[in-house]
């Protein structure tokens, strides 16, 4: 999220609703990012399955194949190790090549997403904030289930809906960037601001490009 020192919005992604679902999460399901410009885009790590006709399937006996699987790796992940078949990464394009890498090499264990804000109208300086949320079962995991009843199910089903369900916030950063305004606005150039990289929050990286 990205506000003016007076508290507006400039932009936001990712943000949970009151039915503790990923605003903007795409239909089906969310496709890895490397750069976000919009509102509608987030970033989320998660296991996708897709059963024999490659459709989005949470029943386990109808898995076949990763559709996304783009959940970090551990440090040292390696795609030529012997059992690479078995924990692929699904999903994450080849353009993307931050993902599990860095300066060194393959193995890193992290990956950048980069965001391009928008800025053209605000002048001044800029708050940006980077949270992580940690959501160990995701509303549309449970959806198949509940469209089906039953003695065990719908036992889960209350139980889930007396409990807390909000995300647990793992970690969570902010940067004050700025000034943002400059006569270069109103041509459609750069800002003249450099890249700046958020702190890095666990494991994951958040960068935020300024441009009109």
């Amino acid at each position: 999220m990205v506000l003016t020192l007076e508290g507006y919005t400039v932009f936001k992604s990712g943000r949970v609703n009151s039915d503790y679902e990923v605003e903007g999460h795409d239909a089906g399901y969310e496709p890895h990012h490397d750069m976000i410009n919009a509102p509608d885009q987030v970033q989320i790590y998660e296991l996708v399955m897709g059963d024999v006709n490659g459709n989005v399937t949470t029943v386990l006996e109808r898995a076949k194949d990763p559709i996304k699987d783009n959940r970090l790796t551990p440090i040292g992940f390696s795609t030529t190790h012997p059992s690479y078949d078995t924990t692929r990464i699904a999903g994450v394009p080849g353009t993307d090549t931050d993902f599990n890498h860095n300066s060194i090499g393959e193995g890193s264990g992290s990956d950048v997403v980069h965001y391009h804000v928008p800025v053209t109208s605000f002048t001044g300086d800029l708050r940006a904030f980077a949270r992580i949320y940690y959501q160990p079962v995701p509303p549309g995991w449970n959806a198949e289930m509940f469209s089906q009843s039953g003695t065990q199910i719908d036992a889960f089903r209350d139980m889930l809906e007396a409990s807390d369900r909000s995300p647990t916030l793992v970690a969570s950063d902010s940067l004050l960037v700025g000034p943002v305004g400059f006569e270069g606005h109103a041509r459609g150039t750069r800002s003249g601001l450099p890249r700046t990289r958020l702190p890095t929050v666990g494991s994951w990286s958040r960068a935020i490009y300024h441009s009109t």
